[in-house]
């Protein structure tokens, strides 16, 4: 802890100098500097999902069963978490969270290492190592033995799923230098995870979707001090805001299924759009973007 303390006193001065003055002033900065991530925001890119297993998830939830069982070969996994989402995927959101938080960490490691991203192979887990984080994460869909075992690939491109989770817990592409979980896709993982989202109690996912509802609405601001106008999410979809990384991913509306809760629509009610149907509505002509099926105007005149 103390380790990490002293590293981030050292690295304050270069978040200071990321965000200068405030978030609208670096945004509307050079291009150069939007490519620039600061600490805060690699700090908080996770903070999304610990919300989301805070308010939906059982204290101590199943454990997926081991892979010489049911679940003994990708293809069964598959149709095991497919068919039992909700139980599991409340546990792999907490799986997700690690990855997200160590996914933060390893960023910080480069700040603090010229760039140099942390070894897996001649020093494996170097970012435990170091201090960065606390303990080795645990893929639970592997067993103990092998658990906490990163592979490293070279190839460009490959993820967690060119690896079976019987052979190792993670995946590190080092040309890519990013992080997977072995045994799933990207979108595989999230995908089980909004399963468990959009099966929770609307009372509970109320919170979370307004908070994300106002995050984003606060993006599209940044994005037009820095632009002079808020991008055309219908024709442009989300990558204005992601490639520039004021969001971290495609927002996910939890109250749509996954095949709809990226999806834009036209509209000027929130009311008025099926959330199975789609996940957000923008208005252009006020420029306001909705979560369909939410309506957010009652809580302001609560």
């Amino acid at each position: 802890m103390q380790r990490r303390l002293l590293l981030f006193l050292g690295l304050l001065p270069l978040a200071l100098a990321l965000t200068g003055c405030g978030a609208i002033e670096a945004y509307a900065g050079t291009a150069e500097d939007e490519d620039v991530p600061s600490v805060d925001d690699l700090l908080n890119e996770h903070q999304e999902a610990i919300d989301i297993v805070n308010a939906i998830c059982d204290p101590s939830p199943a454990v997926i069963p081991s892979l010489d069982g049911l679940a003994g070969n990708r293809a069964s996994l598959r149709e095991f978490l497919k068919t039992q989402r909700v139980e599991h995927g409340q546990l792999m959101l907490g799986v997700r969270i690690d990855l997200l938080q160590t996914r933060a960490q390893i960023e910080l490691f480069k700040l603090a290492n010229q760039g140099q991203a942390p070894s897996f192979d001649s020093y494996p887990w170097e970012v435990v190592r170091e201090g960065f984080i606390d303990s080795v994460p645990t893929n639970p869909l592997s067993p103990t033995t092998v658990a906490r075992r990163a592979v490293v690939l070279e190839s460009p491109g490959l993820d967690g799923s060119d690896i079976d989770p019987r052979r190792a817990g993670w995946v590190w592409n080092s040309t890519d230098e990013q992080l997977y979980l072995a045994g799933m896709t990207e979108n595989e993982l999230r995908e089980v995870c909004h399963g468990a989202l959009h099966s929770a109690n609307v009372d509970e996912l109320e919170p979370i979707l307004v908070s994300k509802l106002q995050m984003i609405r606060a993006q599209l601001e940044l994005y037009q001090v820095a632009h002079g106008n808020k991008p055309n999410l219908l024709t442009e979809g989300w990558s204005p805001l992601t490639e520039r990384r004021l969001i971290g991913e495609v927002p996910l509306n939890p109250l749509s299924p996954y095949s709809a809760a990226s999806r834009v629509v036209a509209g000027t009610s929130a009311m008025a759009i099926d959330p199975a149907n789609a996940g957000w509505v923008w208005d252009e002509g006020k420029q306001m973007l909705y979560a369909a099926g939410y309506d957010d105007t009652r809580r302001l005149f609560d």
